[in-house]
């Protein structure tokens, strides 16, 4: 009786060390993706960002723009009030992009936290960009604080009165 028994024992074993075998390889390929996924994000970042600068040095108009933006009492015209506008909803999306990630697992705590002090410095360091981003948040968009990680990458720039 006890000799029928060991070939269901060592099928057991041998099924129990499969499933923890398939867990291992499982948690490694999700690693791998979400790495993966974390550099395609990082290099799409620094590409955009790449082609803002290269815009700003290529462009008399657009370095103009971005000189009267750092000071604060500067006054815009229309259309650049519209392009600060944008390039502060630019900012947003990165940071809506960032939550989202953080959110889904390819961000670690230390990634966001990480990539938003990095763009809050560029949010804040030009105050009239800085003034445009915190209206649209205020008035616009309010409703994106409620998302978590959105509260955490953006709170400060809002406690901020440029």
């Amino acid at each position: 009786m006890q000799q029928q028994r060991r070939p269901h024992l060592a099928l057991e074993i041998l099924g129990g060390i499969s499933i923890v075998a398939s867990v291992v390889f499982l948690g490694v390929q999700i690693k791998e993706t979400n790495d993966q996924a974390r550099a395609e994000l990082f290099r799409e970042i620094l590409v955009d960002e790449a082609d803002l600068l290269e815009t700003i040095f290529t462009t008399p108009e657009a370095a103009t723009l971005i000189l009267k933006i750092g000071q604060p009492t500067a006054e815009l015209s229309a259309v650049e009030e519209i392009q600060v506008t944008a390039l502060a909803e630019r900012y947003l999306n990165y940071f809506a992009v960032f939550a989202s990630t953080w959110r889904t697992g390819v961000f670690s705590d230390e990634d966001l936290e990480s990539w938003g002090e990095t763009f809050r410095a560029g949010v804040s360091r030009w105050p009239l960009l800085h003034r445009s981003f915190n209206r649209m948040i205020t008035e616009s968009y309010p409703m994106m604080l409620d998302q978590p990680g959105i509260s955490v990458l953006i709170g400060p720039l809002l406690e901020i009165n440029p």
